[in-house]
């Protein structure tokens, strides 16, 4: 797998069986001034991580399952990982390569590169102070292979682990350096973050008289978003498309507001996003209750749904 030194949601990014393919594949990525990154291609499902580390004690969040589009970029989030690695519905379940083994070893993981970056003092590496998510690769036998760290607070995942298990990161975040300590609690092992509920979270793109499921990249072009709970039936919806919102005594007409912020920024009219985020006592259930949403918005909006 070869990959930029810069960027996100997954650009770029392409898979060579050959010597000649990476030679092609380095060529372009010097072409666009990036440097070029090769990674083991391994196959099987893809879990994220997110924790916070201070002073040598380690916060993790509930893992969770990512999804993926046609060029790879993460199109859904969900939890808990060991329901979504059985469920037949996710992309690449239905087995059970996560186990409890498996997923000591992903915190176990999570927890040694949390104490092995940092800076670089008198008395070695300081480990982290701060936050970092860890997307690994799950192979046949169960043993994650870490794919990237990235050393900021990420957008997808730690919504997801919050609505499957209540642990919101920001306030973990606030709270340690507050503090000048993780919070005991919390720090003291997986089982304090584990989810306790079903949760996905999933971006949508309205275009052309449809709508699809697709990855993190179309909610970076949109405009700014609105917080509707309940919207469609989900949970919480984020939005910038034509939905009416009660604010005080009156209702805003935010399809005329919509329409005018597209023809500045020359966006197509009929063109807009939606992130939806839903609960349920399963993973599975909660797939169902975000799919049953984006049939209501298609509904309601005339549009067809693209199957993915």
């Amino acid at each position: 797998m070869i990959k930029p030194s810069v960027g996100s949601g997954s650009s770029q990014v392409q898979l060579v069986w050959s010597e000649p393919e990476l030679v092609t594949a380095r060529a372009r990525l010097a072409a666009s001034g990036a440097d070029a990154v090769v990674e083991e291609y391994v196959p099987g499902p893809s879990l994220s991580v997110d924790m916070v580390s201070f002073g040598g004690e380690t916060v993790t969040l509930a893992p969770t399952w990512l999804e993926f589009d046609a060029a790879w970029d993460c199109k859904r989030v969900v939890a808990p990982v060991e329901q979504a690695a059985k469920d037949p519905a996710s992309q690449g379940g239905g087995s059970d390569v996560i186990d409890a083994v498996a997923l000591a070893a992903l915190d176990d993981a999570g927890r040694r590169l949390a104490g092995g970056v940092g800076r670089l003092g008198a008395q070695g590496m300081t480990g982290l102070h701060g936050v970092m998510d860890v997307e690994v690769m799950m192979g046949h036998a169960g043993v994650p292979k870490v794919l990237e760290i990235d050393a900021r607070l990420p957008s997808q995942t730690p919504a997801c682990a919050y609505h499957a298990s209540d642990v919101n990161i920001v306030q973990v975040l606030a709270e340690t350096f507050a503090a000048g300590a993780a919070p005991a609690g919390l720090a003291s092992g997986p089982a304090a973050t584990a989810a306790r509920r079903g949760a996905v979270y999933e971006h949508v793109l309205v275009a052309d008289g449809r709508v699809q499921v697709l990855g993190e990249h179309v909610v970076g072009a949109a405009g700014p978003l609105r917080r509707c709970d309940g919207l469609w039936g989900a949970d919480v919806v984020l939005t910038d498309g034509p939905v009416e919102r009660a604010t005080g005594s009156r209702v805003v007409d935010l399809e005329a507001a919509r329409a005018a912020r597209a023809a500045r920024a020359g966006a197509p009219p009929g063109r807009w996003v939606a992130v939806i985020m839903t609960r349920g006592e399963t993973a599975a259930e909660a797939r169902s209750r975000a799919a049953a949403a984006v049939d209501r918005l298609a509904g309601e909006h005339g549009l067809d749904v693209v199957l993915e």
